[in-house]
C-alpha cells in the first residue's frame, strides 16, 4: 500500500515497482487529463523510465507520448518537445515542415504541430539532447 504522504507520486512509485519486477516496456493511460501538475509529472516519468533501463509510453485517445527513440511512426501529426533547453542536429524527414541538422530550443520552439507527408512515414533524428515526441490525431466530433 502507498502512503498518501511520500516524496514521489503514485504513478512514479508504480513505475519504479514495475521496472523493479523486471518489466522493460510499460504504458501509462489516464495520465494526461485533469491537473496540469500531475500531467507534467507523468511526462517526466518518460525520462525516468529510461534511467531505470526501460521504455514508457503515455497513451490517451488522441495522443501517444514517448521519449525520442528515433524511428518512423504512423500517426498523422507530431510535435517535438525539448526536455533539454537545446536540441542540436535535429533532422525531420518526410514531413510537411522538414528540417536538416537544425537547432530546436524550448524558447521559440519551432517543432510543434507537424505532419507526415501524404502516404509516407516521417523520421526524426536528434544528435544531441532529449525530447518528447507527441503523436496526435484530431478528435472526431
Amino acid at each position: 500500500l502507498l502512503r498518501p504522504e511520500k516524496d514521489d507520486t503514485d504513478s512514479q512509485s508504480c513505475l519504479r515497482e514495475v521496472f523493479r519486477r523486471g518489466c522493460r516496456e510499460a504504458t501509462l493511460v489516464c495520465a494526461t487529463g485533469g491537473r496540469i501538475d500531475h500531467m507534467l509529472a507523468n511526462l517526466s516519468l518518460l525520462e525516468e523510465a529510461k534511467t531505470l533501463g526501460g521504455h514508457l509510453t503515455i497513451l490517451d485517445p488522441y495522443n501517444r507520448v514517448e521519449l525520442h527513440q528515433g524511428g518512423r511512426e504512423e500517426f498523422t501529426y507530431f510535435s517535438i518537445v525539448p526536455m533539454d533547453a537545446v536540441l542540436e542536429g535535429v533532422t525531420i524527414e518526410n514531413a510537411k515542415y522538414e528540417l536538416t541538422n537544425g537547432t530546436v530550443t524550448r524558447i521559440g520552439m519551432i517543432s510543434t504541430s507537424n505532419e507526415a507527408k501524404p502516404n509516407s512515414r516521417f523520421a526524426v533524428t536528434i544528435e544531441r539532447g532529449t525530447a518528447l515526441i507527441i503523436f496526435s490525431r484530431d478528435r472526431v466530433l
